[in-house]
């Protein structure tokens, strides 16, 4: 159930860092080598990419805040151990039922002394 959880997660946070990645276009807009930079020169064009590579790192940024943030609920001690206990109880349920709907000869149990 919580392995689900988890890769809706991931799958989350792929589609997004998808969406905040920069387009590809910035880099065939940077001036080549053989062009005068000084002349062609446009502020537009350098907070253009600046904006773009600031979008990336913050996408980058909260991307890696989730997983961490994900990572640290996933392994938190006392949520495993309550997820565990849960575990067993459904087991040791699931086990107590199968055994109460048979039928048993009480030849079978074994002498118990009541206290």
């Amino acid at each position: 159930m919580c392995d689900g959880r988890v890769r809706k997660g991931l799958v989350v946070l792929v589609v997004l860092g998808a969406l905040l990645a920069p387009p590809h276009s910035a880099v065939a807009a940077s001036p080549s080598l053989a062009q005068d930079s000084a002349d062609e020169f446009e502020a537009d064009e350098a907070q253009g990419t600046v904006d773009t590579v600031r979008r990336a790192l913050i996408g980058i940024a909260i991307g890696t805040g989730v997983m961490l943030v994900l990572y640290i609920w996933h392994t938190d001690p006392r949520r495993r151990f309550e997820v565990a206990m849960r575990r067993r109880e459904r087991r040791e349920a699931e086990q107590g039922v199968g055994v109460e709907d048979e039928f048993v000869l009480p030849a079978d149990f074994d002498d118990v002394e009541p206290d």
